[in-house]
C-alpha cells in the first residue's frame, strides 16, 4: 500500500523520486533507471501532460510498464485544479491526486478539498493538498495545521522558498519546515 511506502520512506529516511513525463520515452527511462536501483517511483500527470496524452493512456502505459519491468510505479495526478479530471484520475486508478486550491480563498480550498479527500479515500487514493502558490507566498505553519487537520490530506505541499526550479535564488526556510 502506498501510504506504507511512505511511512517507511520517512521512517527510514529515503526519497522516492517523482518525474512529470509526457510520453513514452521519458516513461521507458524512467522505468529503466528504477529498475536498476531497485527502487520505487512516482509517475507525475500535469494538467498539460493530461491534455496531451490524456489520463487513460498514462494509466495504461504505466501499468505495462509496471509488468514489463517488475518495478513499483506510482501515478500522481500533479497540480490538479479542475474536480472533473481528479474524479476522473481516481476512477482510472491513479494512486494518488495534488488538488492544487492554492488560488481559491482558503475557506473555499479547504471545502474543495475536503471533497477530494473523502472521494479519493473511498477508493483507496491518497491525497496531497496545497493552499499557498509555490513561489509566491511562505507558508504560515499555523494555517498548514488548520488545512491539514480540517482537510484530512495525506500530503501537504508546503511553500518555504521553494519555487521548483523556477530561479536560481532558491533558499529553503527549514525552520519554518520543522
Amino acid at each position: 500500500m502506498l501510504i506504507d511506502l511512505l511511512n517507511k520512506a520517512k521512517q527510514d529516511k529515503f526519497a522516492i523520486g517523482a518525474f512529470n513525463v509526457g510520453g513514452l520515452e521519458s516513461l521507458r527511462a524512467i522505468a529503466g533507471a528504477a529498475k536498476k536501483l531497485n527502487s520505487p517511483v512516482f509517475v507525475e500527470v500535469s494538467p498539460g501532460e493530461e491534455k496531451y496524452l490524456g489520463l487513460q493512456n498514462f494509466v495504461s502505459l504505466v501499468n505495462n510498464l509496471k509488468e514489463e519491468y517488475g518495478i513499483q510505479m506510482f501515478l500522481n495526478l500533479d497540480h490538479g485544479e479542475d474536480i472533473n479530471i481528479i474524479t476522473n484520475a481516481i476512477e482510472l486508478g491513479f494512486d494518488l491526486v495534488h488538488f492544487d486550491g492554492s488560488k481559491l480563498p482558503l475557506e473555499e480550498n479547504i471545502r474543495l478539498c475536503q471533497e477530494v479527500v473523502t472521494m479519493a479515500h473511498s477508493k483507496g487514493v491518497l491525497v496531497e493538498g496545497e493552499m499557498d502558490q509555490i513561489g509566491k507566498k511562505i507558508t504560515d505553519p499555523q494555517l498548514a495545521k488548520k488545512f491539514v487537520e480540517e482537510t484530512g490530506v495525506d500530503i501537504f505541499a508546503v511553500s518555504i522558498g521553494n519555487k521548483h526550479g523556477m530561479g536560481d535564488d532558491e533558499k529553503l526556510d527549514l525552520e519554518r519546515l520543522k
